[in-house]
């Protein structure tokens, strides 16, 4: 599993966790998780929630938060 961080501790790549179907729930509202590596136990400790959002383009073009 790719990871990232160390020497003590690793984490993998966030991924979401409840990915909407077509037009169930704004791309803003997915949640994200990494898995927890713990190299000085050498063993997969925790899943651990993020902090991160996804937001499209066109929405911060909306909200003008995004300038050419």
């Amino acid at each position: 599993m790719p990871t990232y961080g160390g020497p003590y501790d690793s984490y993998t790549i966030p991924e979401p966790v409840n990915l909407p179907g077509k037009g169930e729930m704004p791309y803003h509202d997915i949640e994200f998780e990494h898995h927890h590596y713990d190299h000085d136990s050498g063993c997969w400790v925790e899943v651990q929630m993020c902090d991160m959002r996804v937001v499209k383009e066109e929405v911060l073009c909306e909200l003008g938060a995004w300038e050419d």
